[in-house]
């Protein structure tokens, strides 16, 4: 049985996942990218939906609030 998604905070970064391992792969691997999107879902090879936002993302209150 799987465990329980929950909320892992790196700074500014959130990252919806099932353990902190899976949150700090997606954190880094997002980080590393040059980042135009404020928030996404990222599929991994274990079947596991990471969901991530990115709080300082300038587009990111234009999405949530329009």
């Amino acid at each position: 049985m799987k465990a329980s998604a929950r909320y892992w905070i790196f700074g500014t970064f959130v990252v919806y996942a099932r353990s902190a391992q899976l949150a700090r792969k997606v954190y880094e691997e997002q980080c590393a990218k040059s980042l135009t999107e404020p928030f996404g879902v990222v599929a991994l090879d274990t079947g596991d939906e990471v969901i991530w936002l990115n709080l300082e993302s300038p587009g990111l209150a234009r999405q949530l609030f329009h």
